[in-house]
């Protein structure tokens, strides 16, 4: 990797360049390379798609890291046009640091589907007729896949992902489904069985990817290398010579339209936002600053440890 791709790698907000992967065997980069890739936001009139997916993809689209062949289509429960979807997102977008040339550019490739609830088989099954009209128009790419992203809180996952399962899953002959499931999945245990349960009756492992956004934000993944990038804090690193390890929660505004969220969904009253916060978030990044070195970076390696916490 040169230098620049490097520095580019490690600003504020940087993602690796198309040029730092392109030793990648060929096969891994088929679905850049070519594929036509359509991503399905579902919930996107919500906060999380508006302030955090849209924007991310955004960063993806500018730095080629999309297929060249894509879309990218909301589905929600408010009755909107694609231009008014269109319209919800742009202010969001303006305050990234694209010029807003890229944005208008990227808001074409935005598309809007509604339905009577994320369940809604009869607006999964248009959806699918959409999506087909667009691959039939891109036959020459090796795959045609499908990516669902879950920006919808945990009661509705179940509902949404059986009507996608029955009416909007690619044929595995022409391409790839992915499901990513946004935290946190379920209220409770109970609850958490009981939507694994579904999933897994209707789909592989291969399908589901289950994350933590703010596992992903830029000072907890700095937490991680000062952890393990600086060797003379392995033989410290423990009760003997840590006293006290102090997290402090703050954000520079209030609920802003997600006090039903954090209250109906995780609890009742404040106990909601506490859930959220503590068990989902917090307790994730505590354990990863607590982890001991994993024996290997593998995701078996790193899972283990983990577990050793938890345990």
């Amino acid at each position: 990797m040169s230098k620049k791709e490097t520095e580019d790698m490690l600003r504020p907000g940087g993602i690796v360049s198309v040029d730092a992967i392109k030793n990648a065997p060929p096969v891994d980069m088929e679905w850049l390379n070519d594929s036509c890739l359509v991503v399905v936001i579902v919930g996107a009139s919500g906060d999380l798609a508006k302030k955090k997916t849209y924007p991310s993809l955004l960063n993806l689209y500018d730095d080629n890291l999309l297929p060249k062949n894509s879309k990218i289509w909301g589905f929600a429960r408010s009755k909107m046009s694609d231009e008014d979807l269109r319209d919800r997102l742009r202010p969001f977008l303006l305050k990234t640091n694209h010029s807003p040339e890229v944005v208008e550019r990227f808001l074409m490739r935005c598309f809007y589907q509604g339905g009577s609830s994320y369940g809604d088989g009869d607006a999964y099954t248009e959806l699918d007729g959409k999506l087909k009209a667009f691959e039939e128009h891109h036959t020459n790419e090796k795959h045609s896949n499908r990516l669902f992203y879950f920006a919808i809180p945990p009661n509705v996952f179940a509902e949404t992902a059986v009507a996608i399962k029955k009416a909007a899953m690619q044929d595995e002959s022409k391409g790839w489904t992915r499901l990513i499931v946004e935290k946190p999945f379920g209220r409770d245990l109970e609850s958490f069985e009981e939507l694994n349960e579904t999933l897994s009756k209707h789909f592989t492992e291969d399908h589901l990817y289950r994350i933590d956004h703010y596992l992903g934000k830029e000072m907890v993944q700095n937490l991680s290398v000062l952890r393990f990038s600086n060797i003379w804090f392995d033989p410290v690193w423990d009760s003997k010579n840590i006293q006290c390890v102090l997290f402090t929660f703050k954000e520079p505004f209030g609920t802003e339209g997600r006090g039903g969220y954090f209250d109906k969904v995780r609890g009742t009253d404040s106990v909601g936002c506490a859930r959220f916060r503590w068990v989902d978030s917090l307790q994730s990044l505590i354990l990863s600053f607590l982890l001991s070195l994993p024996y290997s970076l593998a995701l078996f390696g790193i899972s283990y440890r983990t577990i050793c916490y938890k345990s």
